[in-house]
């Protein structure tokens, strides 16, 4: 059947694009849920809570890191992830990692005060009610660990997003380590401090920095149990930029391109091997006619499929507007599929290797068959999530439902166009022309241009007339019934 076989090409051709498009949509989804479980947990945390949003703002920069430098690990595939114990023992951590790093955060309002905290002694920063020698006996350190060496040693400071304020840190720190590392130096070491706007891995992967103004709107949300996304301005968009973008295109293409070629063997080996088996005989015809076939859907396949993948991210991250942000990755592939259909035949048409007519009934099948398989591959899509095969199969099923279809109804249209002279819009030609058998037969002379020859002059003979008898025959009409149908593709005319 003629619609079965074109379907099948259709679906070897644009289910790349299908499967390219939802994985990006996963993709995109996996950094949206991530940002919306922060909020989530954000609100959970800190809902109803009596501290002020300046006492607060701290703690919640600690999920703010947390959540953004996860966020950006999972945009940049890496397996780094940071953690928040929530432990409050002395001297413990904030965010510690799977990467070896960890860090103290400190959210408080000017350069001085921050690098202050940063740099205490366990003595100093308990507070406790007993002597410098009970408190190194009880935590099982020397006095002089207890009053000289650093309470976040090796730990990071996290701090606002301000330059004044990182800078007058930072100078702080460093006045203080040389002046005591000339006159006590076994205190130096605790103003020998790093400290970040960030959380990093020094691999590309980073935090996303916030002020204290940020942190105090986002303190307010979350003791209100509204604290979003979209409130704080965050979106999938601010951890894809254009060269991650087009590196995972062109993966997806490759991921097309090998969906395509095996689309396009497969039906070709297992032929070959029936033919083996009953025949014991190969077709290298056969074998150099899918190789050629192959090569032409890799490219298209590499194509659509990076395309697809391209638009599905830009789109559902954001970067192309908010009023994408909830398009269907099926309807983007189909979409992208069917684009790079209209621009090959397009050029077909404009170098002479197809007819405008062959180009309108061309674009109109691949309609068919891409949209119905973009209906099927979304439905599937929501009943079995993650589920490739099934999306391979949805689109195998709608693009031969999709040229069926087509099929059924171009052969309805064109019996229209046939009894009425319908041109269907210009897709079908009319010829009102009468066949040239049926001209000679009506005793009407058909001139052809191309082969009528020039007279020449002879001799004139002279002949004897001889008399013959003359036989009549009775007068017969012949009478020849003309109907219309399809005489070429998308031609109609006059059959004899």
């Amino acid at each position: 059947m003629q619609g079965v076989k074109e379907g099948f090409d259709e679906f070897s051709n644009n289910s790349g694009a299908f499967m390219t498009a939802r994985q990006t949509s996963e993709y995109v989804e996996k950094i949206n849920s991530g940002l919306n479980d922060m909020f989530d947990i954000n609100n959970q945390n800190f809902s109803g809570s009596q501290k002020s949003p300046s006492f607060l703002k701290g703690d919640v920069a600690e999920y703010w890191h947390w959540l953004t430098f996860n966020a950006d690990a999972i945009a940049k595939e890496s397996e780094h992830r940071v953690f928040l114990p929530r432990v409050n023992g002395l001297g413990s951590p904030d965010i510690i990692s799977n990467f070896g790093k960890s860090w103290q955060a400190k959210y408080y309002s000017n350069g001085e005060t921050t690098a202050r905290a940063l740099s205490v002694t366990p003595y100093l920063e308990s507070k406790a009610k007993l002597t410098i020698e009970e408190f190194a006996a009880k935590y099982n350190m020397t006095v002089d660990e207890a009053k000289y060496s650093p309470l976040y040693k090796n730990q990071i400071g996290l701090v606002a997003d301000d330059d004044q304020l990182v800078e007058e840190a930072r100078i702080y720190l460093r006045k203080r380590y040389l002046k005591e590392l000339s006159i006590r130096p076994q205190n130096a070491e605790r103003f020998n401090r790093d400290i970040s706007t960030v959380v990093s891995d020094n691999a590309g992967v980073n935090s996303k920095p916030a002020s204290n103004e940020q942190m105090v709107k986002l303190a307010e949300d979350a003791k209100k149990g509204i604290a979003n996304a979209e409130t704080m301005e965050l979106s999938p968009k601010d951890f894809i930029n254009m060269k991650m973008l087009l590196s995972r295109s062109l993966k997806a293409g490759i991921t097309a391109a090998e969906i395509s070629a095996i689309l396009q063997i497969a039906p070709v080996l297992i032929e070959s091997i029936l033919k083996v088996a009953n025949e014991k005989t190969i077709d290298e015809d056969d074998l150099k006619r899918v190789g050629t076939r192959t090569g032409v859907s890799i490219t298209e396949g590499f194509l659509t499929g990076s395309v697809a993948a391209c638009l599905t991210e830009a789109s559902l991250s954001g970067m192309l507007g908010d009023t994408l942000k909830n398009a269907s990755p099926e309807m983007i592939g189909a979409i992208s599929y069917l684009a790079m259909c209209v621009i090959k035949d397009s050029i077909l048409t404009s170098c002479g290797k197809m007819s405008a007519i062959e180009f309108g009934d061309e674009v109109t099948r691949s309609i068919f068959s891409t949209l119905a398989a973009a209906t099927l591959c979304r439905i599937t899509s929501v009943l079995l999530p993650g589920v490739g095969l099934a999306i391979l199969l949805s689109s195998f099923v709608g693009s031969i439902l999709g040229s069926v279809v087509h099929t059924g109804v171009k052969e309805c249209l064109l019996s229209l166009c046939v009894d009425s002279g319908f041109t269907l819009f210009g897709l079908v030609k009319q010829d009102y022309k009468l066949p040239e058998d049926l001209l000679k037969s009506i005793g009407v002379d058909v001139l052809d241009y191309e082969s009528a020859k020039v007279s020449s002059a002879g001799t004139q003979t002279l002949g004897y007339e001889t008399a013959g008898a003359i036989n009549a025959d009775a007068e017969r009409v012949n009478i020849t019934v003309l109907k219309r149908g399809l005489i070429k593709a998308d031609l109609v005319g006059y059959l004899f």
